[in-house]
């Protein structure tokens, strides 16, 4: 039985160990700079990514601070109401000054 042999040798057995070493030394010259652009578009893809990273964090940032001081505002208000609502139980309404005066300008006429 014949000894099967990979593409590799069946290619090299033609052209001897030197082409072999020349031919993959030519291959790897011509495909070098397509390479390292490449490597360079990844590099510049990575900075980008890390880049994007640090403005959603500082956005990211901002927004738990303003909602933090929305929350701050909306239990001042509710405290506020609440104060509003034991004032109107405990104190006596009395009509406002320029209520008075509207009221009396309106009997006048």
């Amino acid at each position: 039985k014949p000894i099967s042999q990979p593409p590799d040798a069946v290619v090299a057995s033609g052209l001897g160990p030197v082409s072999n070493h020349v031919l993959q030394n030519a291959i790897a010259d011509a495909i070098a700079p397509l390479c390292e652009q490449i490597r360079g578009e990844v590099r510049n893809l990575h900075l980008d990514l890390i880049r994007q990273g640090f403005v959603y964090q500082e956005q990211i940032k901002a927004l738990r601070q303003e909602c933090g001081e929305s929350r701050a505002l909306r239990l001042e208000i509710d405290q506020l109401r609440r104060e509003n609502e034991q004032l109107r139980r405990y104190v006596p309404f009395f009509e406002l000054p320029s209520q008075n005066a509207r009221s009396e300008h309106g009997r006048n006429a």
